[in-house]
């Protein structure tokens, strides 16, 4: 009989907190998440499930890639922060004078890796490349090194009779023959944050390899380099040519897609994992066209060489300050859930048996799944890191992304060749100087490029802009910050 009522008793303790746990009251949430592609409805069978779930309330609001930034500098100026808000960088002069000033919630007291076992799994070096000011504002948003690529047409290559180019000068080879054998397409239409991804180290120190002081005791910012100069220098000589977009400072991500869908630009920059989506869209306009992915390109004599490689982490998920203690660690708690690694294929391609069915070890996307499910579906939460997150397609089979894996193996030979660390070293190194210096500056000096390339200004007039800007207080000031920033995430070290 005791035996029984013990029995009893555990049940009703054990009911009595299922119950609580069921009529606790949902954890209310708003947030502002970059859109990349088709957002997830509120009421679609995705969002549903995971409200359900985490018995959370949820509601976000998606803004376009191309006008992101934008809209997260008005709301940090006007003090009108969501609970929640995506942060493409944290490093950029917006965001860490933000958390400066107070307006993140600083978590580095509440990340107990001991409780939250989850988020302690997912790649440890982005704790450290995501802090600013060496306290942790950002949940990181974290993946593997294989990423972004440079997206080739290789009919188009064989058509020319040309191999990928990997040099800086191949490139230009490459834009040329394009122009004179293709007159409708357009060789390079984007604008300067793309170009600067992708070609800017193969010009020298700077973004890539530290451009160190005289002295050795600062790093200058990438922009006011020599190596940046020659960089602008190219543009002008292909923007000369009509090799680049004549109105490029409008050519985002977006309308260069809609372009290279259409087979009117020859070159595509974005994750690789697009490769299966990005090839049947041109197939469309050319049946026998195919994509050559480019993962680097070097300086004509291989001495500096530019590459995406991934450093573990994309910006993250930033919290209001305002928020209080309580609701702070149920975020955390319910981030602990999502980043969770058997929920990974959930939160990143749907619901199995809805939108995907596991196929060959990986998940294809079923015909609601290719409706529904893109690549903005996991940023409201943390999930746990793949190393080929930005690879494999679900829209794939097997065998497909497995070519994929093989051919992004290129980013590894690419880093060994850079010497360094090779990360892009401002999405990571902080000055609070240069921020500060960077906030004012920065749409003057966008503009003063622009112009260069455009031949409004000599190149030589850039290099004396430049010179202008180095004799500035809180530019020089920036130097030994930038190195103390450097040595302390021990780079140097790689």
């Amino acid at each position: 009989m005791k035996k029984f009522l013990s029995l009893l008793l555990v049940f009703v303790i054990a009911c009595m907190s299922l119950c609580a746990i069921a009529e606790e009251a949902p954890l209310k949430l708003n947030g502002m998440i970059i859109l990349y592609d088709q957002a997830p409805a509120k009421d679609s069978d995705f969002w549903k499930w995971m409200e359900e779930t985490f018995n959370v309330d949820y509601d976000v609001e998606w803004v376009p890639g191309a006008s992101y930034d934008d809209k997260l500098s008005l709301l940090i100026n006007t003090d009108d922060l969501p609970d929640i808000v995506r942060l493409n960088s944290t490093s950029s002069a917006v965001v860490t004078n933000a958390a400066t000033d107070g307006m993140f919630y600083d978590l580095t007291d509440l990340l107990d890796f001991e409780k939250y076992t989850n988020l302690a799994q997912i790649n440890p070096g982005s704790w450290t490349v995501s802090k600013i000011n060496g306290r942790n504002y950002v949940l990181p948003q974290t993946r593997g090194q294989y990423n972004l690529c440079l997206f080739l047409r290789g009919d188009i290559l064989d058509e020319l009779g040309m191999e990928k180019p990997t040099t800086i000068g191949e490139y230009t080879e490459y834009m040329r023959a394009v122009k004179e054998k293709y007159p409708d397409m357009i060789p390079l239409a984007y604008e300067m944050y793309f170009l600067e991804d992708f070609f800017l180290g193969a010009f020298g120190e700077g973004q890539i390899v530290p451009a160190f002081t005289e002295d050795g005791e600062g790093i200058m910012h990438y922009a006011l380099t020599e190596s940046y100069a020659a960089f602008v220098e190219w543009l002008q000589q292909l923007y000369n040519e009509g090799l680049l977009a004549s109105e490029f400072v409008l050519y985002n991500s977006d309308k260069n897609n809609d372009l290279f869908v259409a087979g009117l630009t020859p070159i595509r920059y974005q994750n690789l994992w697009h490769r299966y989506r990005l090839e049947n869209e041109v197939k469309k306009v050319k049946e026998d066209a195919y994509l050559v992915p480019s993962f680097y390109v070097t300086s004509d004599d291989g001495k500096y060489v530019a590459l995406e490689y991934d450093m573990g982490s994309y910006g993250g998920l930033a919290l209001n300050a305002n928020l209080d203690e309580e609701t702070v660690v149920r975020i955390l708690e319910f981030m602990d859930k999502t980043s969770a690694p058997e929920l990974y294929n959930t939160f990143r391609y749907g619901i199995e048996g809805v939108h995907w069915t596991m196929v060959d070890g990986f998940p294809v996307a079923a015909e609601q799944g290719t409706a529904e499910i893109t690549n903005s579906l996991f940023g409201p939460f943390e999930i746990a890191t793949n190393i080929y997150d930005k690879v494999n397609s679900p829209l794939a089979d097997a065998a497909y992304n497995l070519e994929s894996q093989e051919m992004a193996k290129e980013v590894d030979v690419a880093a060994e060749m850079v010497g360094a660390a090779p990360y892009h070293l401002f999405s990571i190194i902080k000055s609070n100087s240069w921020s500060q210096y960077w906030a004012t500056a920065k749409t003057d000096f966008d503009s003063y490029v622009a112009d260069t390339i455009t031949g409004q200004h000599t190149i030589d007039d850039f290099r004396a802009y430049q010179q202008s800007m180095l004799e500035d207080a809180d530019v020089q000031a920036s130097f030994a910050e930038f190195k103390a920033s450097y040595d302390e995430f021990d780079l140097a070290n790689w």
